[in-house]
């Protein structure tokens, strides 16, 4: 069960392009990834070790896609900025990889876990990233600049151009780099980037909108690719540069006009 009020305001952080939700889980306080690309809500085994369930393998990203063990397990409470859920399934995993990143950024951080799609599909959100503010279900969002259309299955999924042949990406917003699978090596043209480990896609375009220099890297995305039909992943470099609704009842994206 969820219960969400119009007009909810998050209290959130943005932290190196992950959006941090100030959170409430069985009773410990900490914070939340804001993650539509994680199929299922997660908590961190760190602070949750009272719970237990089935264990199974998943896949999860540090440094690229990797199998990890987790457990099915049933969360009585989490509550954020109003907002709660009720006795939801839930995998519990090792997120130390995610807070121990985070860290030298956020000194103070518990990072509980992450808010995945089965809970964020229940409504739309406002997101400005340079305000750091999220608003679920807003009455008066503003006027839509572009509109693009999503598929909504497993995941959120939008079409990316890049060297003008199209591609379905995964719309996370848990993803502060584009990931690339690794059948698109040969086709996508790349540069040198300033950071090491990374390269950049000179051009990318959602819809004729086009977003330059984005942060990339190739990645093996087999597991990903076994549930969801795509060729890499995009988040934060294309719903940074502007204010967005991203309206997963309707499933659509909308870039708003400045205001």
């Amino acid at each position: 069960m969820i219960s969400i009020p119009n007009d909810t305001a998050l209290a959130c952080r943005i932290v190196a392009g992950i959006v941090l939700v100030e959170a409430q889980a069985e009773g410990q306080q900490g914070f939340l990834a804001f993650d539509t690309g994680a199929m299922q809500t997660a908590l961190n085994t760190k602070y949750f070790s009272g719970l237990s369930g089935k264990a199974r393998e998943i896949a999860k990203f540090s440094g690229g896609l990797q199998d990890a063990s987790a457990m099915d397990a049933v969360a009585e409470r989490i509550a954020f900025s109003g907002v709660t859920v009720e006795n939801w399934p839930v995998l519990l995993m090792d997120f130390s990889y995610v807070e121990d990143s985070l860290r030298p950024l956020f000194p103070e951080l518990r990072f509980l876990g992450s808010l995945g799609i089965d809970v964020i599909r229940s409504f739309s959100v406002l997101m400005d990233y340079p305000k750091e503010r999220l608003v679920l279900d807003p009455t008066a969002p503003g006027r839509p600049a572009l509109e693009v259309p999503l598929e909504l299955g497993d995941l959120p999924v939008v079409e990316v151009t890049i060297d003008g042949a199209a591609y379905s990406f995964v719309l996370d917003t848990g993803a502060n780099t584009c990931l690339l699978g690794e059948e698109l090596r040969e086709k996508v043209h790349t540069a040198p980037s300033d950071t090491p480990g990374l390269m950049t896609i000179p051009s990318l375009a959602v819809q004729g909108r086009s977003f330059e220099n984005v942060p990339a890297v190739f990645s093996d995305l087999a597991a990903l690719q076994e549930k969801v039909a795509v060729q890499g992943v995009i988040g934060f470099s294309i719903l940074s540069p502007q204010v967005s609704l991203l309206d997963l009842p309707r499933r659509t994206l909308s870039f708003l006009e400045p205001q």
